[in-house]
């Protein structure tokens, strides 16, 4: 998922807009793990559905921000050294932590204490892959995202590879070679979705963490980045927003149809198709909310608090379904029985939980890593 980077040059500075899309990313995500879930809820709001593809916002901001940044920075020297040292020093200290907190609840949970605590560790995949960021494709194979605590890093997998690969092919290639490199990955990323779909029509999850099956969201928002560094293809996306806000509403309406009719994840339809018409939308409002920004859109992802929750994005990310499920487990361990809280008490703890500790952990602990791989320059 996207943190704190750099704003593309081209775009005259910090762009606020995108840190309030990142709050929406975060946003929706929060939404779909602590409110839609509940079955009771997503059955009765059918429009709450597709709420779980704000990790596909992710995918598309990671694109962007990302390849503007390589795109800008193609010719230098210290293109690689610095973009990997800036890398690291952004995704593994949090990273590191997270998996050093689940080997020591692997290891209170099997000496007997914090029993509470035993669904998070359950289900438990080889530990060895996720020290390389390759769990996706055990979580494929295994059909299974594994143990909850550590479950949602199948996303930063698919983009740390894509960070290992795209560096690489930026610098080999021109604007408009890379273009074509785009389009062909996101028709690849419908191929193979495709294939394993009806090659494997019983597995839920490879379509779904595979890094080939999710790229066309990663590269669409690489082709956004170049659209707004090419002087002529900004100022037609300027002149004719008319044309994107049809594109928005028309992806708007059939994203609802989708979720009107049960295409959401796991079925045929999203599997082959699906994730790259989410993707195109949330590239749209992307463009849109960098090329429009005196439109209202604009103006809402400039709110101060989304912004704010949008800056520590990678840590709520990774906090928030081990909170939600540690509270909820401990006050089920520790209310008198038949007593039960109201609904989404637990998830309103949680989630109170999960900005505070994710709010502590960018200023004290992420940040300071983070200023100091900033003494690299491209």
């Amino acid at each position: 998922m996207p943190d704190r980077v750099e704003a593309p040059r081209p775009l005259d500075g910090r762009v606020l807009e995108l840190d309030g899309l990142r709050g929406v990313a975060i946003l929706l995500v929060l939404i779909w793990h602590y409110v839609s879930l509940d079955p009771h809820v997503s059955l009765k709001f059918w429009a709450l559905r597709p709420l779980w593809s704000g990790v596909d916002l992710f995918f598309v901001l990671s694109g962007f921000l990302i390849g503007g940044i390589l795109i800008d920075a193609r010719q230098s020297p210290r293109l690689l050294g610095t973009f990997y040292g800036r890398r690291f020093a952004r995704i593994i200290p949090l990273y590191s932590l997270l998996l050093g907190a689940y080997a020591l609840l692997i290891a209170i949970t099997r000496a007997g204490y914090a029993d509470y605590a035993s669904p998070l560790v359950a289900n438990r995949l080889p530990p060895y892959p996720y020290l390389l960021f390759l769990q996706n494709f055990w979580m494929a194979w295994y059909d299974s995202l594994g143990a909850g605590f550590i479950s949602l890093t199948w996303s930063l997998a698919v983009e740390e590879q894509f960070y290992l690969t795209l560096p690489l092919v930026i610098r080999a290639a021109s604007n408009r070679a890379l273009i074509w490199i785009c389009v062909a990955s996101i028709a690849v990323a419908i191929a193979v979705r495709t294939m394993l779909f009806l090659s494997f029509p019983d597995l839920f999850w490879p379509v779904y963490v595979l890094t080939p099956c999710r790229m066309d969201a990663l590269m669409l928002g690489v082709l956004a980045a170049i659209v707004v560094r090419d002087e002529q293809a900004r100022t037609i996306v300027k002149r004719r927003s008319d044309v994107l806000w049809v594109m928005a509403f028309g992806l708007a309406a059939l994203i609802g149809y989708m979720s009107r009719r049960g295409w959401m994840i796991g079925s045929p339809q999203m599997s082959i198709w699906g994730y790259t018409v989410l993707a195109s939308f949330y590239a749209v409002a992307l463009l849109l909310a960098v090329t429009q920004r005196g439109s209202p859109f604009s103006r809402a992802l400039r709110f101060g608090p989304l912004r704010r929750l949008g800056g520590i994005a990678y840590g709520v990310y990774l906090i928030h379904m081990p909170a939600l499920i540690l509270v909820n487990a401990y006050l089920l361990k520790a209310l008198p029985r038949p007593y039960d809280l109201p609904f989404g008490t637990g998830a309103l703890i949680a989630l109170f939980v999960t900005v505070v500790v994710a709010s502590l952990s960018w200023r004290f602990f992420e940040r300071p890593f983070v200023r100091a791989a900033h003494r690299l320059s491209y």
